[in-house]
This record gives C-alpha cells, structure tokens and sequence, in this order.
C-alpha cells in the first residue's frame, strides 16, 4: 500500500495532517496510519483476530460531532489472505466518544470478541493566510 505522494489532507481552511496515530489506551500500543493517494483517509494496516482480517480507517469527510469516523472493513481470514467480506454491521462506522475511565473522547471499536479503545494523536501544520499589498515607491 503506497504512502500518498501528494498534499497531506487539509482540514480547516489552513490546517494539514502531518501525521496521525491511533493509541490503544489499554495498552499504550502506537500505530501510525498512512495515506493513500486521492483518498481523504488515515489507514490502519490489518489487525488479525481470529479468523478475520480488520481493516480501520479515520475518515475525514464523513465528519460526526467534530471529529472523524472510524470506519472497518473486515473479511474472513483464509490462510492468511483476505476472504469474503463480512457484511457490515454496528462496527462498520465508529464514532468518537466521551470515555470516563480515560477522561477523553475515544473511539470504542467493536467486533466480535474484540474491543479497542482508541485514542487518536495528529500532528498538524498550520499555515498563515496573508493579503498583501505592494508599493512601488517612485524617487
């Protein structure tokens, strides 16, 4: 999967994504996302539990009380290969939340057996906008 070779995604007028990590806040585990070309997502690579094979995704134009959905994909595991897709259910899209035990909003992913608190860190570049005028001073 090829990291983006173009503009980081933009949010707000003058804001881009640098980078962007989810954090399991149960056990501290870091995992840096990437991008895809023409694509206004942040990907996770696959999570293998049992026998499937998860796909998450932070998705930017799918914007839910200030903050991204967390989308999955999830397909059966055959010998290591992605299978079937499963159909999508509750888990397909995620939102942010408030979490009392972590004191901050995170992202509860559910499927199955398995269950994620995510928490996610961005590092952002912001940008000045500037009107100018300019003088030639004649002498």
């Amino acid at each position: 999967m090829p990291l983006r070779e173009s503009m980081p995604i933009q949010i707000g007028k003058n804001k881009h994504i640098l980078s962007m990590k989810l954090v399991n806040v149960d056990t501290n585990d870091e995992m840096l996302l990437f991008e895809r070309m023409g694509r206004n997502c942040h990907f996770n690579k696959e999570i293998l539990t049992d026998d499937y094979i998860i796909y998450l995704r932070i998705h930017w134009g799918d914007i839910r009380n200030s903050d991204p959905v967390l989308d999955a994909e999830v397909y059966r595991n055959i010998s290591g290969k992605n299978g079937k897709k499963i159909r999508y259910g509750s888990w397909h899209h995620t939102e942010k939340r408030y979490d009392q035990d972590s004191n901050s909003k995170i992202y509860l992913f559910r499927f199955k057996n398995l269950q994620l608190r995510l928490m996610s860190k961005i590092s952002v570049a912001m940008g000045v906008g500037l009107d100018a005028i300019l003088v030639k001073e004649n002498k």
